[in-house]
């Protein structure tokens, strides 16, 4: 992400932004991962710790890239919930100065 110019932008002026997504059922397809986190500067910080997110991209195995960057702290694992609502695609965008950053 930190390739897009307008990422880099929302950054700048201060805004803070993740996104969830994530699966109800507490898997995403064959794995024991409901989903994970994802930010502008994961991409950087990844690279600054030896990961190449690009290559987990191009493979299409982002389980794996979240299994081992930062120790799978921004993979969701919950175990299986026994329902299967829906997927959850949830984009937190905090704006400088607000409240809750202070």
């Amino acid at each position: 992400m930190n390739q897009i110019p307008e990422y880099k932008e929302i950054e700048r002026k201060g805004y803070k932004v993740t996104l969830l997504s994530g699966g109800t059922d507490g898997q995403d397809g064959p794995t024991d991962a409901a989903g994970a986190l994802a930010y502008p500067s994961q991409v950087t910080w990844a690279r600054e710790s030896g990961f190449n997110a690009e290559h987990y991209l191009h493979n299409n195995d982002s389980y794996n890239f979240y299994k081992k960057f930062g120790e799978g702290k921004d993979h969701i694992i919950t175990g299986l919930t026994g329902t299967n609502v829906m997927d959850l695609n949830i984009l937190l965008v905090i704006p400088p100065n607000d409240y809750l950053m202070n």
